[in-house]
């Protein structure tokens, strides 16, 4: 019987949470659990803010201050200070990894990095972030980073020795980053990097000698750079390209050196505003549209306040074509502006506080179609406003006993977010939807104030949003919100309960609901770990390397029974030695070293083979040879020296049949050929010798076992690669390639009762086989112009091949193939061009499961048998189109377990109870 959607959900839930020792708590609970934030009634969908992490871990309220937040790959960069290392740069992901610090660019207390509080204080440029750097050695210096420590770097020492030549004012332009330096020769100029030492160099001097032209407010318009500067006319409207250099565009306060100090350029509707002054007008809006300086094309927009006066223009914004503006006339008081660069389109927008009284406008931000603020109309005190094409409103009265404080609008997927105060509670996060204002939570209890800044949303993540605030114990600190809710289906445990996930790596089934891996962190480094499905018996397995160096275990092999064997390094050199858990700390320990002392043997692979697992390692005396292991220090020796000497066997491409492995090995009197063993010295044997001699090789690759029979890849006489099989007493020929036409043979893929195989065909064509061992057949056929297809990540459920497979039409989706069905797409889970991109195919009782992504559902997991219809999404663990990121799954006994990563818990472990038939699935669309 085939259950509704609903059934079928809370079936499998009960099954998880039974597994995982409970009741999963959902995600919005999670939150509150592991981060302590406090979510207030009627917070609907909003995921709850929380912190990231406190930097300044002193246990007092010392700040680390977050600021100059920007996005370079998955990972944003902001400066970060602390007691100990000073103000420095750091990166996080916000839940993929810890924050951390990025470098101590100036080691100790002193401050690393010098924030540009007029520009943008990190910028990014070419795939690296440039900013301003501070060592004692170089003093402030223009640095860069690609996001490692290794790559934190100096470009150049522009201000040679200890003097500072503080870099600022970054701007992209003509493909170089251009900004402002002092090199202690020329003073304050324009100088430009393409990112080399080398081409780091002054671009243009404006005003030589040792003061410079102390250039300011730099903007990209209409092909060149425009900024202010101080020549010979005093501190004017200059503009620079790469034809002409640095020129002086107008003199706008004229008479010798007196100036016009232009600054807030804004560019709308095609023009460039900016605000200037003279001795005529005083401070006023001007405009120019870049063609020349004549009256015509560069000019005062209106005198708003006639005569002499400044009109104290600020906050100038574009929407819509124009720029809106604060500004005051001297008979309304300072109130909201427009203008659209001409004399008639320069109005006041509405005298918010009639009279002489000013409302004050600020925080302009432009937000669905109207222009959101601040203002005080002198009823309601600092309140919420819009203004549309029409109208002018109040939008909430946030405050109605006093001034709301409303600062920081930040428009954030779909609605705005801002810091204000409702008389009650102090500065508080608050959200704008379209309709309703509604304050999210009380980081800072009570009426104290928690001040959110420096609101930083990633193009990478566009549910994510990471701002600064103060909760009242930690100080100002990192801290992360998400605009969507998460369904949790079964989170084994939240290993880091720190919402940033966990480091871990090689999942890799054992049996028995075993999965065993590598987990690392700053403390410990990376070491083995275990999962059965349950919290309890999710843990790391010891810390044999003390420290932060860890024992890097890697090439985990599972026996079947939840007992596995693998790697692990003890001398901290990259040296692994065979190491083998029974699942639990004490049951887990290093078998022997092989090669003693600091040097490394090298075990691998595992092969389990009844009571013992076998392995080649190399011991320093006899080479690389076969080894057994019971799974103790006793029971862990030299099987056989297949190749007598220091030399060694060089064995390899090792597969398990019944009671024997199956290898290629080198005994030195026949060269490298095919052996057997059941992990005994005289159970140790060569199957055949297909290419007679010592220094004659049939090299056998990419071993496969199916049923009862091994198949292999390897040199004829010929010197030309066949296939054969092994039953493991004799070798016989399944396909010669000169007899069959094909030209190459790789890439092996057991099915159920043959191997699937890639050939190169003619017009360079690479096709996919299928054979038997007596009969073969061309599976795929898309034609000399078609994409090549490649089996590297391709599985069979039954004879049937799955894999990925990308094209013009459809972007690259998952196929399939067979003997008897041919290729073809099996649902192009991405329409379009665009693709799902599948990965992670894994084959779960009669099933496949693979990450993939969609439209709707972003990258989940995703289940198939094969059909259009029998093909759906698994799991939605972040609900809707963002992404959990699902990957390494692994099969053990009753559990599929994968990594996954949710708002809650960041990167974590998963697991899934599997029946017999895994196509149920979870979500329906």
């Amino acid at each position: 019987m085939r259950l509704t959607p609903f059934f079928r959900i809370l079936a499998v839930l009960t099954l998880l949470a039974a597994a995982a020792g409970g009741p999963v708590a959902p995600a919005a609970a999670q939150s509150a659990a592991y981060f302590g934030a406090r979510p207030l009634a009627g917070a609907g969908d909003f995921g709850d803010p929380f912190m990231v992490e406190d930097l300044t871990t002193s246990g007092s309220p010392e700040s680390s201050e977050p600021s100059g937040f920007v996005l370079l790959g998955s990972a944003a960069y902001f400066y970060g200070e602390t007691p100990a290392t000073g103000r420095e740069l750091y990166r996080t992901t916000g839940f993929l990894t810890s924050t951390a610090q990025l470098a101590d660019i100036y080691p100790g207390g002193e401050n690393g990095v010098n924030q540009d509080f007029n520009g943008p204080s990190l910028v990014e440029f070419d795939g690296r972030l440039y900013f301003t750097g501070r060592t004692a050695e170089q003093g402030e210096e223009l640095w860069a980073t690609d996001g490692t420590l290794t790559g934190t770097v100096l470009v150049r020492d522009v201000a040679t020795g200890t003097s500072a030549s503080q870099p600022e004012d970054f701007i992209e332009f003509n493909s170089e980053l251009y900004f402002t330096a002092d090199d202690g020769v020329h003073g304050d100029e324009l100088w430009k990097t393409d990112g080399t030492p080398g081409g780091t160099g002054l671009a243009d001097e404006i005003d030589p000698g040792i003061f410079g032209a102390g250039i300011d407010e730099m903007v990209e318009f209409s092909s060149r750079l425009w900024f202010n500067a101080s020549a010979n006319h005093g501190d004017e409207l200059w503009t620079y390209d790469t034809g002409s250099g640095a020129t002086e565009f107008k003199d706008i306060y004229t008479g010798g050196s007196n100036s016009s100090y232009p600054e807030q350029f804004t560019v709308a509707g095609g023009r460039l505003f900016f605000v200037a002054d003279t001795a005529a007008t005083g401070r006023e809006l001007w405009v120019t549209d870049g063609v020349d300086n004549t009256a015509t094309h560069t000019f005062m927009v209106r005198d708003i306040y006639t005569g002499t006066s400044d009109s104290y223009i600020y906050d100038l914004v574009a929407a819509g074509g124009s720029v809106f503006f604060s500004a005051y006339d001297g008979v309304t008081g300072d109130e909201l502006w427009k203008s659209d660069g001409t004399l008639t389109g320069t109005v006041r927008v509405a005298d918010i506080n009639p009279g002489p009284n000013s409302s004050g406008p600020s925080e302009m931000t432009a937000y669905s179609g109207a222009l959101y603020y601040a203002a005080d109309d002198g009823v309601h005190g600092q309140a919420l406003w819009r203004t549309t094409v029409t109208t002018t409103e109040l939008v909430a009265d946030l405050n109605p006993t006093g001034y709301a404080s409303i600062g920081n609008l930040h428009v954030h997927d779909g609605q705005f977010y801002f810091s204000a105060t409702d008389g009650v509670y102090g500065r508080e996060l608050w959200v704008y939807d379209g309709l309703t204002v509604t304050r999210l939570t009380d980081l800072n209890p009570g009426a104290a104030d928690a001040a959110p800044y420096a609101f930083f949303t990633p193009s990478a993540a566009p549910k994510l949003m990471f701002f600064g605030a103060n909760n009242g114990v930690n100080g100002y600190e990192l801290y992360r919100l998400s605009t969507q809710t998460s369904t949790v289906i079964s989170l084994v445990k939240n290993i880091a309960p720190d919402a940033v996930g966990s480091e871990i790596d090689e999942l890799t089934g054992a049996g028995a609901n075993h999965v065993y891996f590598a987990i690392g962190d700053d403390a410990t480094g990376w070491e083995p770990g275990v999962s059965d499905g349950t919290p309890a018996g999710t843990q790391r397995l010891g810390d044999f390397v003390v420290g932060t160096d860890g024992s890097d275990p890697e090439y985990f092999a599972g026996r079947g029974d939840g007992r596995a064997l693998f790697e692990l390094d003890l001398s901290g050199l990259g040296n692994g030695e065979p190491a083998f858990s029974d699942g639990t700390p004490g049951g887990t320990l290093l078998l022997r070293d092989v090669y003693t002392g600091t040097n490394g043997s090298y075990p691998d692979p595992f092969v389990p083979l009844g009571g013992l697992s076998v392995f080649f390692a190399m011991d320093g005396v006899h080479g690389e040879e076969l080894w057994r292991t019971d799974g103790t220090p006793g029971g862990t020796l030299l099987a056989r020296d297949i190749h007598t000497g220091t030399i060694g066997s060089h064995g390899g491409w090792a597969t398990r049949l019944g009671g024997l492995v199956i290898f290629g090995a080198d005994d030195g009197v026949h060269g490298d050929e095919l052996w057997a063993s059941d992990g005994t010295a005289q159970g140790t044997r060569m199957i055949s010798d297909l290419d007679s001699g010592a220094y004659q090789n049939s090299s056998p690759y990419d071993l496969v076992t199916v049923g009862s029979r091994v198949f292999y890849v390897a040199y004829d006489l010929e010197g030309n690669d066949a296939l054969y099989f092994t039953d493991g007493l004799t070798a016989t020929l399944a396909l010669d390639p000169d007899d069959t036409g094909l030209t190459s043979l790789d890439q092996l893929t057991p099915s159920a009762s043959g191997v699937f195989f890639g050939d190169y065909g003619g017009g360079g064509v690479y096709n996919i086989w299928w054979t038997d061992g007596y009969t073969y057949t061309q599976v795929s056929n898309l034609g000399a112009n078609a994409e090549p297809i490649y089996l590297y990540e391709a599985v069979a459920l039954g004879d049937q091949l799955f894999f990925r497979y990308c094209d013009l039409t459809n972007g690259c989706e998952l196929w399939q193939a067979g003997p008897h069905t041919g290729v073809g797409l099996v649902r192009d889970i991405y329409p379009g061009l665009p693709s799902s991109d599948p990965t992670d195919l894994t084959v779960v009782g009669d099933s496949l499961v693979f990450a993939a992504a969609s439209p709707t559902g972003g990258r989940e997991l995703w289940v198939s048998d094969g059909t259009l219809a029998g093909t759906e999404q698994l799991t939605d663990l972040e609900a809707g189109a963002a992404h959990s990121n699902p990957s390494e799954l692994a099969v053990s006994g009753n559990y599929l377990f994968f990594l996954a990563y949710t708002e809650s818990a960041g990167q974590e472990l998963w697991a899934m109870v599997v029946p017999q038939k895994l196509y149920v699935p979870l979500v329906t669309r």
